[in-house]
């Protein structure tokens, strides 16, 4: 949804006044003479607001980017203290356990119902006929 804003913001339309009848008409940009239908010899409208004019242009931009532009004000300055809070903050921190693939799938299979019917060796690297041979 773009607003209000946005129907007044590109209006181009210009403001013309009757000075017999004091009617107004919202015209297109392009017209330059608007008549009114106000009497029999139909009088040419007045214009009331000035035509808009294109803003001037921003000036342009430096090509070259000096390091000093770029560094804050107060660059080199000593930190200022930072003020205690008058009320104690308490932060609560879980606390991760890094386990690998390998871990978790032994204790999922250790915690499954299922795991203990099958007798499966917990050592990926053994099979059922025994240990693995490079």
């Amino acid at each position: 949804m773009r607003g209000p804003t946005v129907r007044i913001k590109y209006d181009v339309r210009r403001l013309w006044r009757c000075p017999a009848c004091g009617k107004e008409r919202k015209v297109p940009a392009t017209e330059t003479s608007v008549r009114c239908n106000c009497s029999s010899a139909p009088p040419l409208m007045k214009l009331i607001e000035l035509q808009r004019y294109a803003r001037a242009a921003a000036p342009p931009l430096d090509l070259v980017v000096r390091e000093e532009d770029l560094l804050p004000d107060n660059f080199g300055a000593e930190p200022t203290a930072v003020q205690p809070a008058s009320e104690t903050q308490v932060v609560v921190v879980e606390t991760v356990i890094e386990t690998t693939i390998q871990q978790v799938e032994i204790m999922e299979v250790m915690t499954d119902p299922a795991a203990e019917q099958n007798s499966l060796p917990l050592d990926p690297d053994q099979n059922a006929d025994g240990p693995k041979v490079l």
